[in-house]
């Protein structure tokens, strides 16, 4: 069966009750993830950045609750120190990825997401309109146990979240 490309925009948001610099500390950590983030099976540095993080090199395996693992590998792209960390990936999935910090109110952080990913899917219009479907629905909890986790490592719980 012939497979081809579909493009997603996903976005999240988390309002977490916890400072910007709490927050930052954990997202600018990706090799820690796996501690805290439920699906998040390993992250490997496959070349080191400079001492923001920008250049490095990661290879990067989810699963979350679709029985299928997606091994990609993000590289840095740019780095604003407690407000912004891109990315670009490559591998089993490509696209861009984005984390965006903002202090909303006395300590409280506002996070978006973006993930503008490709991903392989059936050629075939019905199976591949399934595929994207399960995609976003595993995605979506994938971002929700992330959320959850981060919550316990800074130690708040969140006031909102959404995401596609």
């Amino acid at each position: 069966m012939a497979s081809h490309v579909t493009q997603f925009h996903l976005t999240t948001h988390w309002s977490l009750d916890a400072p910007v610099g709490s927050v930052w500390a954990e997202l600018a950590r990706p090799e820690a993830w796996p501690q805290w983030w439920k699906g998040m099976n390993d992250v490997r540095l496959l070349e080191e950045g400079d001492s923001s993080g920008m250049g490095a090199y990661r290879r990067i395996t989810w699963k979350g609750i679709l029985p299928s693992r997606f091994i990609f590998n993000l590289r840095t792209v740019k780095v604003q120190p407690r407000a912004l960390i891109e990315s670009v990936a490559d591998g089993q999935l490509t696209g861009v990825g984005r984390w965006q910090l903002s202090r909303a109110g006395a300590g409280s952080t506002q996070v978006q997401h973006d993930w503008i990913v490709n991903v392989p899917v059936p050629g075939v219009p019905i199976l591949g309109a399934l595929v994207g479907l399960l995609f976003k629905w595993n995605h979506r909890a994938l971002m929700a146990a992330g959320r959850k986790g981060l919550e316990g490592r800074v130690g708040v719980h969140s006031v909102a979240s959404s995401g596609n």
